[in-house]
């Protein structure tokens, strides 16, 4: 798994229901209609091409990140690295970690 898909499995439910679809079909109020309509379009394309779209606007996004921020990401990075390597923490697999996610965010659409 890319360091990038194991970041996006850390990210907080409150954006990842911005960007999920609401059980009725429409977008979370949060989206708007030009989020919405690219994302639309980006739901026709294949499986790995909507990766290297999202890789993509990630890497954008990395451009407008204070030096000091980026310093600090870098710095978490490196010693969460250094956990795995030491044996201190275990990983599990990427499956595992969407689906746990995946029920975090049920739990708090159910909450709302």
């Amino acid at each position: 798994m890319s360091l990038l898909r194991s970041a996006v499995a850390e990210l907080d439910c409150w954006a990842l229901l911005r960007t999920c679809p609401n059980p009725n079909g429409l977008y979370s109020d949060f989206m708007t209609q030009a989020v919405a309509h690219i994302l639309e379009e980006a739901e026709q394309l294949s499986a790995a091409e909507r990766a290297e779209l999202a890789d993509r606007i990630v890497e954008s996004l990395a451009h407008n990140i204070p030096s000091d921020i980026a310093a600090a990401q870098v710095a978490e990075v490196r010693r969460r690295i250094a956990e795995v390597e030491a044996g201190e923490v275990s990983l599990i697999p990427g499956d595992e970690a969407l689906a746990r996610v995946r029920q975090l965010v049920a739990s708090v659409r159910a909450a709302i």
